[in-house]
């Protein structure tokens, strides 16, 4: 009795036991290579190349150990090239191919191969390397080297500016690649030569998609297409500025200014960026540059005029928007501030006079004031000839002129446009 009883109470003690051991533990299955090989080759023979990348692709996001077979990407490999054949023979027989899937075959077959060259590096426990898939993936590769490069281009001319960028960043970087060397360690590509084409498409590609970080990798190597430098440079500096860069942003866009003057953007940029610090010396500087190698530009005489009168450089600032007149007979604009800087030197001078109505020389005072307020009433009349309804250029100035050289009928007439 006793006996039965101990063997009862023992398998309960067990039930109960294997209960608690499992609880909190994951219930699927461990990763066992053959059954996924047995699985992987039953497709392959098949032909049923899409079962083999979806197999593989499931067995390496649920397994580490899969991840990291480099067998099993060989596989992936392989069936991928099957698929890319399929879609080839599909086009060659005008049978609804697919380009877009093509390619991306191609891309993931190139993926897969370099993923698995990686794992392959990796030194077994006794430090020894061994290839066993290398030379036939690099074999592989390189039969659609070209076709690799077309996607780059297809995607390109497409607008499909992300994935030009993906095949183009692929394509380039493979270069490199060590799947490339041979047996005896010989370089396997053969030289392409087209390193500054690919970054070309690289950097528009990248800045077409919002991809700063791929624009600026690119930069440099793009840079020596001498068709395309300042072009590229453009679309680098803007990268740099979105990146916050702001070191990398001015550096890029001076070497653009000292280059290529001739490309306004480099000009606009460092004297916005100058402006925003209140580096108006620099601005000054940059802005005689562009006088001195554009004397027929109004705009830029225009700025420079400007940047004088932050400066505090009246008679200077005057001089430069005379040019810029000179320029372009109507300009109500340059007009206008030529009468501020005579208005605001005529209130200095008020400001600044110590001689009372009964000192001789009050007169002689009195005479050069009214000819700085003749000069800023000149000045504010041909803003408003020009622009007469744009009334912020000269109402308020021409006001005031009016009102310091007591022309009554004058200031009346003005102020009747107001009602």
């Amino acid at each position: 009795m006793n006996k039965y009883l101990f063997v009862i109470l023992l398998g309960l003690s067990q039930i109960v036991y294997g209960q608690d051991a499992s609880k909190g533990k994951s219930v699927e299955q461990p990763y066992k290579k053959s059954a996924v090989v047995k699985s992987v080759k039953a497709s392959m023979k098949a032909g049923n190349f899409s079962a083999v990348v979806d197999e593989t692709n499931k067995a390496f996001n649920k397994y580490s150990e899969a991840d990291g077979d480099a067998e099993l990407h060989s596989y992936q490999v392989k069936a991928l090239e099957q698929m890319v054949l399929t879609e080839n023979r599909k086009m060659y027989l005008d049978t609804k191919p697919d380009t877009t899937k093509y390619f991306g075959y191609m891309y993931q077959m190139y993926e897969q191969a370099l993923i698995c060259d990686s794992l392959e590096q990796i030194p077994t426990l006794d430090g020894k390397v061994i290839f066993r898939y290398r030379y036939a993936n690099a074999e592989t590769l390189l039969k659609y080297r070209k076709n690799l490069k077309m996607s780059c281009r297809y995607f390109y001319r497409k607008k499909d500016y992300k994935n030009a960028f993906k095949y183009s960043d692929l394509y380039y970087k493979s270069k490199s690649a060590s799947i490339f060397t041979g047996k005896k360690g010989e370089e396997l590509l053969p030289e392409e030569n087209d390193n500054v084409e690919i970054s070309v498409m690289a950097v528009v590609s990248a800045f077409g998609s919002q991809n700063n970080e791929g624009v600026v990798s690119y930069l440099h190597e793009a840079m020596k297409d001498k068709a395309m430098r300042y072009k590229v440079l453009e679309l680098g500096c803007k990268a740099y500025l979105a990146l916050g860069e702001t070191d990398k942003y001015i550096e890029h866009c001076t070497m653009g200014f000292e280059e290529n003057p001739e490309q306004e953007f480099f000009f606009m940029s460092l004297l916005k960026y100058n402006i925003d610090n209140a580096k108006h010396n620099r601005c000054l500087e940059l802005s005689n540059i562009m006088v001195k190698k554009f004397p027929t530009n109004r705009n830029y005489w225009f700025i420079k005029a400007k940047e004088e009168e932050i400066l505090g450089m009246g008679e200077d600032a005057i001089a430069s928007y005379q040019k810029a007149i000179e320029l372009k007979n109507d300009d109500a604009e340059a007009y206008s501030y030529i009468g501020s800087i005579y208005t605001n030197k005529a209130l200095e001078m008020y400001n600044k006079n110590t001689l009372s109505v009964t000192n001789p020389g009050y007169r002689d005072f009195k005479s050069k004031l009214k000819a700085v307020y003749v000069k800023a009433k000149d000045a504010y009349e041909a803003a408003r000839k020009y622009a007469p309804n744009n009334r912020t250029l000269w109402y308020e100035g021409l006001k005031n002129s009016y009102f310091k050289l007591n022309m009554g009928r004058e200031l009346k007439q003005l102020e009747e446009l107001k009602k």
